[in-house]
């Protein structure tokens, strides 16, 4: 039987999250986002980080190559942001 808080929820209770709220807010980090807010997406590559063997975001992030067909649009993405 769980009596308190998680580890993980423990640690995510460190986080700024006012501060992250108002840089999300400032550039525009939600606009257009149907399921995965950036907080949601912070705290599942956090928890995948924090649970990784290496430690690293290299293991999580490899399953995203499975998908890179469906995903083009984040180049065009990387790129703008790059121009900027």
């Amino acid at each position: 039987m769980n009596v308190g808080k998680t580890l993980f929820a423990q640690i995510m209770e460190f986080v700024p999250w006012n501060s992250f709220t108002r840089i999300v807010q400032r550039y525009r980090g939600n606009a257009g986002v149907r399921t995965l807010s950036c907080t949601e997406q912070f705290r599942a590559l956090a928890f995948a980080q924090l649970t990784s063997a290496a430690g690293s975001l290299q293991g999580p992030g490899l399953g995203q190559d499975a998908r890179f067909p469906e995903q083009h649009h984040l180049l065009a993405c990387i790129d703008h942001c790059r121009a900027v």
